[in-house]
């Protein structure tokens, strides 16, 4: 049998900040990231971040349509996080 970990899953809210949350337009982090992607409630990527905006920390998704999405971000260090994202 195959336990899950979550050992590599960083999970400390106070360590990323996404804001505004929710959103209807863009949205920005408090720190540095090297690569930035959006996924649906499904699962699927809807979106991702070229280098250019994400050094600009502005994330445009007046696209997207109302509802709740995940924010995968990979920092500087190559650590993970996900965070909830609310399209309003």
């Amino acid at each position: 049998a195959a336990t899950l970990s979550t050992d590599d899953i960083a999970i400390d809210n106070n360590i990323l900040q996404l804001y505004p949350n929710p959103t209807s337009t863009h949205f920005s982090l408090s720190d540095e990231v090297l690569e930035l992607s959006i996924y649906n409630i499904t699962g699927q990527q809807v979106k991702k971040y070229t280098k250019k905006v994400v050094e600009n920390n502005s994330y445009l998704v007046s696209d997207l349509t109302t509802g709740i999405y995940f924010v995968r971000i990979k920092k500087t260090n190559n650590q993970i996080f996900t965070k909830k994202l609310i399209i309003n």
